[in-house]
């Protein structure tokens, strides 16, 4: 976790030793699952060494996954809002190739956060960073279907190489079938 932060925070030893008490590391599979909604203190962030994931919510009534986030490889992944705010979790964290993640759960990352200021920082910028990705997918999720897929796959070419097109068109809100019609036409 640590060369994850780099030139972010400043470092010395007792806030080494605290960080890496606080982490750990598990072996990941395509497809597993990170994490599951749920209660807000219960979440974590995660970093991907080298795998790239994603998130989504799923409408019980609906019956219906909507992408909310793509992560790529190096990058930190925790839901803002449930850890700043203490909103509950509602979305699933998927991983998408196999590898290994470091992770600290929300309890230990907000201990470390109040101990030193330059993480607390970081946190809230990366927060900050979310907020405008969702920002920008909405606005995505506004414009009409073939432009819309056009502009993801532009924009999203790692992705689109490890994702199924199922997980890729639940990231434009579109049924499987109606995205693989978009893609035919754009071709």
């Amino acid at each position: 976790m640590i060369p994850a932060f780099g030139s972010l925070v400043s470092f010395y030893e007792q806030k080494i030793e605290d960080i890496v008490s606080c982490c750990h590391l598990q072996s990941v599979m395509r497809l597993q699952r990170l994490e599951t909604p749920g209660k807000a203190l219960m979440g974590f962030l995660w970093f991907s060494i080298d795998a790239m994931s994603h998130s989504y919510f799923y409408d019980h009534e609906k019956q219906k996954a909507s992408g909310t986030m793509i992560y790529k490889r190096r990058q930190f992944i925790f839901n803002s809002d449930s850890l700043l705010y203490s909103l509950d979790r509602s979305d699933y964290v998927q991983i998408l190739e196999p590898g290994e993640v470091l992770y600290i759960g929300y309890q230990d990352l907000l201990s470390l956060m109040s101990k030193y200021a330059d993480i607390n920082q970081v946190i809230r910028t990366l927060a900050e960073k979310q907020s405008t990705y969702l920002r920008q997918h909405m606005a995505l999720l506004q414009i009409k279907s073939l432009e819309r897929v056009r502009r993801f796959r532009a924009e999203n070419e790692a992705f689109l190489e490890c994702s199924s097109q199922e997980i890729q068109a639940i990231h434009v809100n579109l049924g499987l079938r109606n995205y693989i019609y978009m893609i035919n036409k754009l071709k």
